[in-house]
């Protein structure tokens, strides 16, 4: 069961060793003063980044990076028990305690979700969890058993956990690995070996691979042997696990591509008093608004106005009125671009209707059809730009494509 976080003296040599997941992906302190200075800043006022807010930032104060980890809601921690002291013989098994700790300062839980152990060149397999959830501080044990060693000397061992931070209706989800080599030796002592690949930037090391053993060993304790056995847990470095990630389809889509947090999207059809300019998604709580309601420059609530028009350009009121001031919203979570369904007449998403509240992932090619019972009345269709897996821009076309030349009828609302 979950526990309290014990305090281990050893975290700030797993800083130096990369050992920490939330260090490595913390942004730097200009621009977290520069988004708590201001609520509606997009970039820093000192070296001109992005302001990539969480999607959980008033819980957390958490600052993303393009791919949307938040250091703040993933400070998770993976260490090796005490109780791993022993010896190991050929053709027997190992076991090694773990201990998997939410270390966040800020109240936000983590879900376990996934936990997976690879063994030298074999398969990957996922093991059973009796628990999920680890609020923050907190920490629970589990006991990894290795298949048989077959020989003395290094053997290869992955550990891989899938964690999720939720915040409402909204979820991260991010897989994490820590690279072991268990070392046995002829008089049977062991050596686990961490294989840290130091990720880049001014960190001392930066892009090399580290190796930290830790010695455990039991039997001969106290017999005249020098190295003392490992009489408090040890941490294991963890490092993101993208490309599992993406062979596992838990972010973006292996055959379209991913989606990050800056990926531009560019209005089609739209008159300039009816979308924003193109761009990223930089609203304080990354969520695009669409809905009939006038846009924000404007004086509304949305970046991008709904109200049903002809080819022509003449408002058609009536059906107009069926469209929520906010209609929908558009974010991108997990690699994806999603929409959530916000007004009460619902979403149609390809073949996909969504009620009120429920969310879809967005494919190239995909139309989000505004008025499910007149699907004619008004849609937006989705066209990817992908280079390299990632999808560089998302252009939004109206349809009907109404020119702005055509656009003097007020539309219905006024300036709700």
């Amino acid at each position: 069961m979950p526990r309290s976080v014990p305090p281990i003296a050893a975290r700030s040599a797993a800083g130096r060793t990369g050992a920490s997941l939330a260090a490595a992906h913390s942004r730097p302190a200009c621009c977290q003063a520069s988004a708590a200075a201001a609520a509606d800043a997009v970039f820093c006022a000192e070296c001109g980044s992005l302001l990539l807010r969480c999607s959980a930032y008033e819980e957390c104060g958490g600052l993303v990076d393009a791919s949307g980890f938040c250091p703040s809601c993933f400070n998770l921690e993976l260490y090796l028990d005490s109780g791993a002291a022993r010896r190991a013989k050929v053709g027997a098994a190992m076991t090694l305690p773990l201990i998997v700790a939410n270390a966040g300062a800020h109240g936000r839980a983590l879900f376990i979700t996934e936990f997976w152990v690879r063994q030298g060149a074999g398969e990957r397999k996922q093991q059973e969890l009796p628990w999920e959830r680890l609020d923050a501080g907190q920490s629970a044990p589990w006991t990894l058993q290795t298949q048989p060693l077959q020989q003395t000397g290094r053997q290869g061992l992955e550990v891989i956990l899938v964690a999720a931070s939720r915040s409402r209706w909204r979820e991260e989800i991010f897989a994490v690995a820590a690279n072991l080599e268990i070392g046995v030796e002829d008089d049977g002592k062991v050596v686990v070996n961490q294989t840290i690949h130091v990720a880049g930037g001014e960190t001392a090391g930066a892009g090399h691979t580290v190796y930290a053993p830790i010695r455990i060993e039991g039997e001969d304790r106290g017999r005249g042997d020098q190295d003392s056995a490992t009489t408090a847990p040890s941490p294991l470095a963890l490092t993101r696990a993208d490309g599992f990630e993406r062979a596992r389809g838990l972010r973006g889509d292996p055959q379209v591509g991913r989606v990050d947090r800056t990926v531009r999207l560019a209005w089609k059809g739209f008159s300039s008093d009816e979308a924003g300019p193109p761009g990223p998604i930089l609203t304080p709580d990354g969520l695009l608004a669409l809905g009939r309601s006038r846009i924000k420059s404007r004086g509304g609530v949305n970046d991008a106005r709904l109200v049903v028009r002809d080819a022509g350009g003449a408002l058609n009121a009536a059906l107009s009125e069926e469209i929520s001031r906010r209609h929908f919203d558009l974010f991108v979570q997990n690699g994806a671009l999603c929409v959530r369904a916000a007004g009460q007449s619902g979403l149609r998403v390809g073949d996909q209707g969504l009620r009120q509240g429920e969310v879809a992932s967005l494919s190239d090619g995909e139309r989000i059809v505004v008025l499910p019972k007149h699907p004619q009345a008004l849609a937006i269709d989705v066209r990817f730009e992908t280079h390299h897996g990632v999808v560089e821009q998302v252009t939004l076309t109206r349809q009907p494509d109404v020119q702005r030349a055509t656009l003097g009828t007020p539309a219905a609302g006024g300036k709700s």
